[in-house]
């Protein structure tokens, strides 16, 4: 992004241990909101989320403009629809568990490798999460230098985030989404076009493909290709409000 657009990430609460997690998607949001408001009281506001992050931002947008606050921009990294994995009844899970597996097989077929690699690296990461062990990526202050290492809570955070997407219910909203998809996707889908977001987004769907998968949406090359595009549709919004 431009060296003069600021860019805030979001820490989940009870990651230093210091308070507990949250365990509800409202809550979440609503702690966010806190947080933004702190630093920008007037907005308007451009949100984003990867994966979880999404459903996330998305209820955030919700309590903002419930607030009467300005939403420009709502941009989803490979994020999913809640009701997308669902399943309606008995044969519709099975249904449905038929089609992953074919779904996977034909990954395996079209690059046994790559498939291999990536759902081998998920099923690590989730023993490492159960075991307490959440590994992250994140910028030493004092040598500037990108490190990786291991959250000491973020085992709890993780499984108070799958209790808090359980219990919550997606709701319509008048809104756009920008959903940004990678383009190797390796996990199966019902809707694979607006992974479900058509259905809840009033203002419409904006897709955005990027080369890459949902673990590597943001390694280089790919999070230049994110950032370029979120920083052409940032800038037509905020024409776009101007205009208006």
């Amino acid at each position: 992004m431009d060296a003069d657009q600021p860019i805030y990430a979001l820490q989940a609460r009870g990651l230093n241990g210091d308070v507990e997690p949250l365990d509800r998607i409202e809550d979440m949001a609503a702690h966010y909101i806190s947080e933004i408001l702190r630093s920008n009281p007037d907005g308007e506001y451009c949100l984003a989320g990867y994966s979880l992050g999404g459903i996330i931002a998305w209820e955030m947008a919700k309590q903002l403009k419930a607030m009467g606050k300005q939403v420009l921009m709502l941009s989803l990294f490979d994020a999913v629809a809640k009701n997308e994995w669902a399943s309606n009844g008995t044969s519709g899970g099975i249904n449905k568990k038929l089609k992953k597996i074919g779904y996977n097989l034909s990954l395996l077929m079209k690059d046994p490798a790559k498939t291999f690699e990536y759902k081998t690296h998920v099923l690590k990461m989730q023993f490492e999460h159960k075991k307490g062990k959440l590994k992250t990526a994140f910028r030493n202050n004092q040598t500037n230098e990108i490190e990786e290492g291991y959250i000491p809570y973020g085992s709890k955070v993780y499984e108070k985030s799958l209790e808090a997407y359980d219990k919550y219910t997606l709701q319509p909203l008048d809104i756009q989404v920008d959903l940004f998809k990678a383009k190797e996707q390796m996990f199966y889908l019902n809707d694979p076009v607006n992974y479900g977001w058509d259905k809840f987004a009033l203002g419409g769907v904006v897709t955005h493909d990027i080369e890459g998968n949902h673990l590597t949406l943001f390694d280089e090359p790919h999070g230049r290709q994110v950032a370029e595009v979120m920083k052409q549709r940032m800038e037509r919004m905020v024409g776009m409000e101007a205009v208006s």
